[in-house]
């Protein structure tokens, strides 16, 4: 896979996807199964990089 390397002062980085999480005054939703399935496919994806 090829993929765009970005360039900081003290950096090089290839962001491939953009996560937002937003916790403070939500309602918990990734809970449970949910969270369990989310955190499998978050480190399923990250071993690939």
């Amino acid at each position: 896979m090829k993929y765009k390397l970005d360039k900081g002062c003290h950096s090089v980085y290839s962001l491939q996807f953009h996560l937002v999480l937003v916790v403070k005054y939500r309602k918990k939703v990734l809970v449970g199964k949910l969270a369990e399935r989310l955190k499998e496919v978050v480190e399923e994806v990250a071993q690939h990089f």
